[in-house]
């Protein structure tokens, strides 16, 4: 389903654990576009807006920029769980600011849910930790970018 769609319709309907899914597809697509680009300049966040969908209000913008931030951090702090892992994969695979091809999709940072799935691959032996670590930040992407619940 189309992230911009599943949006508008989690909004009007109140499903937290969509609209949290739809924000992250949409960062990740305007993070891969953006690290297939090659900039010789520091990416303001005039650009970084560019790259989202002309559908998306302020509000919308402002909610992915929290989550692009809270992602970065989240990616770190999960990260930093995986050092026994590395006698099970490669650097390569775990390094927190490596862009990796996997055929032709790239993982950037903010895609922890591909990142993780991909070590998970590279690594069977950490299967289940991983799935944890995945399903934990499935049920907190609302939190990322439309803060804990009530707090809105």
């Amino acid at each position: 389903m189309d992230p911009l769609y599943a949006l508008q319709v989690s909004e009007g309907h109140g499903l937290r654990a969509v609209q949290g899914e739809a924000y992250y597809r949409i960062l990740c697509d305007a993070c891969r576009t953006l690290s297939n680009v090659e900039h010789r300049e520091i990416i303001s966040l005039a650009t970084f807006h560019s790259l989202l969908p002309k559908e998306l209000s302020d509000t919308h913008k402002s909610r992915l920029v929290q989550g692009y931030f809270t992602l970065l951090t989240v990616h770190d702090q999960v990260f930093k769980k995986l050092p026994y892992y590395r006698e099970h994969v490669e650097e390569r695979y775990i390094a927190v600011g490596e862009l990796t091809n996997v055929g032709s999709s790239r993982k950037v940072t903010v895609d922890i849910l591909g990142r993780l799935e991909q070590v998970a691959r590279h690594a069977p032996p950490m299967n289940v930790e991983i799935q944890k670590m995945v399903a934990q930040v499935q049920a907190e992407l609302p939190d990322y970018f439309l803060g804990r619940d009530g707090d809105r």
